[in-house]
């Protein structure tokens, strides 16, 4: 699949009426397609700030999904050009227990600057029937910043 963006007025000067006189804008690609097993991202985005002391700014992304006997990993990685410059980089890896109970841990690392910091998260989720699911997720955060673990149970309703 492929995806493409542009914005008009991203300073909101005229409440985001598509209007140009704010003289910023943005625009982005991105495209994925199947490798075989392999799925592969890529995308790019670029945002102009002309006369508002603001570094314009350039993203650039990469991620692939691979099945891997019952689970799937995902790696990801993302880097963004600016005044202060930042990366990211991601994995994750999902599966099922059964047919109606998912799993999912994930690690996100990430800097800007000389700032840094990462997230371990787990989830599981059981499909009661009817659109009802419940979960239980964990999160821990350490780094530049408010660090801690955060904990969620509930339920989601889709219908």
């Amino acid at each position: 699949s492929v995806s493409f963006a542009y914005l008009l007025d991203k300073a909101n000067s005229a409440v985001n009426n598509a209007e140009t006189s704010s003289g910023d804008y943005a625009s982005g690609v991105s495209v994925s397609m199947p490798m075989g097993d392999l799925t592969v991202g890529l995308g790019y985005a670029t945002t102009t700030n002309p006369g508002t002391n603001s570094a314009n700014e350039t993203t650039t992304v990469v991620s692939v999904a691979y099945p891997l006997g019952g689970v799937t990993l995902k790696l990801g990685y993302e880097s963004t050009d600016e005044s202060t410059d930042s990366t990211t980089a991601s994995g994750s890896i999902a599966g099922s227990l059964d047919a109606d109970t998912t799993w999912a841990i994930g690690y996100t690392d990430g800097e800007a600057g000389t700032s840094a910091s990462t997230r371990s998260e787990a989830k599981l989720t059981r499909s009661l029937g009817g659109g009802v699911s419940v979960y239980a997720e964990i999160q821990n955060t350490s780094g530049t910043g408010t660090s801690g673990t955060n904990m969620a149970v509930g339920t989601t309703v889709a219908f």
